[in-house]
């Protein structure tokens, strides 16, 4: 049961965002990906729904832990990890620095 209502919240969130509702996307996402870890569309959907750069990272990692084959992914990685080094303060120069090297070894 838990699958077929994070299928209907999924199917809840595409719509939100294809409306322009980003908060209700978010959210709708967010509660599809904790029902269901394991559904790839939805951690896509997730990623390209955050406004924080190192959120998308971590759904596209999800997304490659539960199909390392998934091509969107695997694509839109490298661009993730360099808009997650950008958005870190200077402080965290260390963890930009190794944000930007695993992209550039993708």
């Amino acid at each position: 049961m838990p699958q077929a209502e994070a299928v209907a919240l999924l199917r809840e969130g595409i719509d939100a965002a294809r409306a322009g509702v980003e908060a209700r996307t978010r959210d709708l996402l967010r509660q599809a990906t904790e029902l269901d870890p394991d559904n790839e569309l939805a951690w896509l959907w997730r990623a390209n729904s955050t406004d924080h750069p190192g959120e998308a990272v971590d759904c596209l990692r999800r997304v490659l832990q539960v199909n390392p084959a998934n091509e969107k992914a695997k694509e839109a990685l490298p661009a993730a990890l360099v808009r997650a080094a950008a958005a870190l303060p200077p402080a965290d120069r260390p963890r930009a620095k190794a944000l930007l090297v695993e992209a550039t070894t993708l």
